[in-house]
């Protein structure tokens, strides 16, 4: 049996940095995309929701819950070198205390 000091864990978290309407439109529409021409969901507007924060957000929420940022692919802004335009990044998390 483990004990609570035992029990690390990693978090891998894969998101869009979105910090305004114009990108989380832009994610939506992304989205829908996939959903119905690749999955073909018909219906997928009747249940779809989405709510997106930028990495800045996940650091902080994920700090209060104990973890830290260990590594990952963060988009600061736009540029010649990244035309991706719904920023989608990564980052891992891992658990360093119990709160």
């Amino acid at each position: 049996m483990l004990n609570r000091n035992e029990l690390n864990g990693y978090i891998y978290l894969t998101e869009h940095s979105v910090i305004n309407n114009l990108e989380k439109m832009l994610c939506d529409i992304e989205h829908s995309i996939f959903a119905i021409v690749h999955r073909n969901l018909k219906d997928y507007t009747q249940n779809y929701y989405a709510e997106y924060r930028h990495w800045i957000e996940w650091d902080v929420l994920f700090y209060n819950y104990g973890f830290q940022y260990q590594s990952g692919r963060r988009i600061y802004s736009l540029s010649n070198n990244d035309l991706i335009m719904t920023k989608k990044s990564w980052t891992i998390y891992k658990k360093i205390k119990d709160i």
